[in-house]
């Protein structure tokens, strides 16, 4: 998500969180649970500051939307923490402290990692920053109507953080809607190990398609260049036709005058074709007559000579 007021990413396989106006700020998880008792785990980063800018990083359990009420557990830049009671009256702070902050030297700041469980179970919670139990709670008779709710995450005013991972587990004996199976720790491990394999398969087809992309941007790079010099190529052949074009705009009449010419050219050569042909004719029948001619004359030669030969004959 990016806005003028948020930017919330993943970056480097760590959720991104940056609130950059003055107000908090609430990102819900999508989920729809009736978890009572459970187990959450999470790792939290606030990121250092050159500036004395408060900063705070909380997680948001049991959250009714419909009663506006739920709880709030934060972590500052300041080592500090606090549990809050949402109700849509105004918070009611759980922890004893001024505006219930407490001090805590388990708290690392300076972007380091703080790991935060919290355990709850008949509305006891036990919460551990780093590994070390910090606050011992029972909400039975300040917070009794609280049953499940939806998480999310609570941010402050100008605050940046990241967080790695957010874990959810309950009772093996939960039996509500969002049971689908138990696993046993070697299925989990298994799991674990399959998601990392996935991880890598994903990662070596990414880089894989990088690749072919690459591939084909440089095929495309080249056809881009070769219809470049195609064009340039063009665009010279055009310029050599400029006069022509030149000479056309301004005259309209000039291409209608030019076939018009060229049609009569053409009619006057066709008549001539006809012509020449008819005389062609007429020159080939004058000269077979000229044969026929010829030939009755030779005929006629033959004739005269051979009466000639028989009167002598006769004489003698």
């Amino acid at each position: 998500e990016s806005s003028n007021d948020n930017f919330f990413g993943i970056v480097n396989g760590e959720y991104f969180i940056n609130r950059s106006t003055n107000s908090p700020y609430s990102i819900m998880i999508d989920w729809k649970n009736d978890l009572i008792d459970f187990k959450f785990s999470s790792s939290i980063k606030i990121s250092p500051e050159k500036t004395n800018q408060a900063q705070s990083v909380g997680i948001i359990l049991k959250y009714n939307p419909n009663s506006q009420e739920g709880l709030i557990f934060e972590i500052n830049n300041s080592k500090k923490y606090r549990l809050t009671h949402i109700t849509k009256d105004g918070n009611k702070y759980l922890s004893i402290g001024k505006d219930g902050w407490v001090k805590s030297n388990h708290i690392y700041k300076n972007g380091e990692k703080n790991t935060i469980t919290i355990k709850t179970k008949k509305n006891r919670y036990n919460i551990f920053i780093n590994g070390q139990n910090i606050l011992n709670t029972n909400l039975s008779n300040r917070a009794s109507q609280l049953t499940f709710g939806r998480f999310g995450i609570y941010l402050s005013s100008f605050t940046k953080a990241k967080i790695s991972h957010i874990y959810i587990s309950t009772l093996e004996s939960y039996n509500g809607k969002n049971k689908i199976f138990n696993l046993s720790q070697d299925k989990i491990k298994k799991l674990l190990n399959d998601n990392e394999q996935l991880k890598k398969t994903i990662k070596k087809n990414t880089n894989q398609k990088i690749k072919e992309l690459e591939s084909a941007i440089n095929i495309l790079e080249l056809e881009l260049k070769y219809t470049n010099q195609l064009n340039d190529s063009l665009k010279k052949e055009n310029e050599k036709f400029q006069s022509f074009k030149d000479l056309i705009n301004g005259n309209e009449n000039f291409l209608y005058t030019l076939s018009k010419d060229l049609k009569n050219q053409i009619e006057k050569n066709h008549t001539l074709k006809l012509n020449n042909k008819k005389l062609q004719d007429s020159i080939v029948n004058l000269i077979e007559n000229q044969e026929l001619f010829k030939l009755e004359y030779l005929k006629i030669l033959d004739s005269l000579i051979e009466s000639e030969s028989i009167s002598d004959t006769i004489e003698k």
